[in-house]
């Protein structure tokens, strides 16, 4: 049985010693291939927080949820499946002298399609005296196509840049011998504003209401190492 083993594993090695020595016989150009591409985010998540004080004069929880609803629902937003009610939180508050009083809180995240659509939801939030609300993350409902479309640009970026220097040295371009993808990245960059605090996704709703929200594109970049032969 030992001497089985020794002879298959002499087998698998001459195997992949000539597959090695006729892909290092191989004339070939070796390139590097990079595409980028940058999209508009479309779907933008933000999260806010209502909130009720016993004895407070304010409206309930409830009611503050259905008004919000109402007001996102006359913007555009489809409350059926753009704005989720995550958490209800009641904690207790207790003061010296003074009533004890419940707080309750409802955590509510929204959904939005574009900036201008954002810029409305927080001036219902505004209207609505909600004290902040932070945008969470952006994206785009098609990401994952566009990754691959960026992934097949990069192929193509390479398999031109080797035509080229081919061309160059009068000879020609055959099949791709080896492929590696050398990277491939998602970025999203934070909100790019002008209203209150600009390092940060969080904001405080006051009187000065006045900025204008816009994000950077989100950028995909993708890059390929590829091996051709030259014929």
């Amino acid at each position: 049985m030992r001497i089985v083993y020794i002879i298959l594993f002499l087998v698998v090695s001459q195997a992949i010693t000539a597959q090695q020595k006729n892909f290092i016989d191989k004339q070939y150009i070796e390139i590097t291939g990079t595409a980028e591409k940058e999209i508009t985010p479309n779907e933008i998540y933000l999260k806010t927080v209502l909130s009720e004080k016993e004895s407070s004069g304010r409206s309930t929880l409830e009611e503050q949820q259905q008004t919000l609803l109402s007001k996102l629902k006359s913007v555009g937003v489809d409350i059926e499946t753009e704005v989720t009610v995550n958490k209800l939180i009641g904690t207790y508050e207790e003061y010296f002298l003074a009533k004890d009083r419940v707080l309750r809180q409802m955590e509510i995240g929204i959904m939005v399609c574009d900036v201008e659509t954002l810029n409305k939801v927080f001036k219902i939030l505004k209207s609505l005296k909600v004290r902040s609300a932070s945008v969470i993350d952006v994206g785009h409902s098609e990401m994952e196509k566009l990754n691959r479309q960026t992934k097949v640009e990069a192929i193509k970026a390479a398999k031109e840049k080797a035509t080229q220097l081919t061309d160059a040295l009068g000879q020609q371009l055959g099949k791709a011998l080896h492929i590696i993808e050398v990277s491939n990245s998602i970025e999203t960059q934070h909100l790019a504003n002008t209203y209150t605090n600009a390092s940060s996704t969080r904001y405080k709703l006051s009187k000065e209401l006045t900025a204008v929200y816009g994000f950077k594109p989100i950028t995909i970049r993708a890059s390929f190492q590829v091996k051709f032969e030259l014929l």
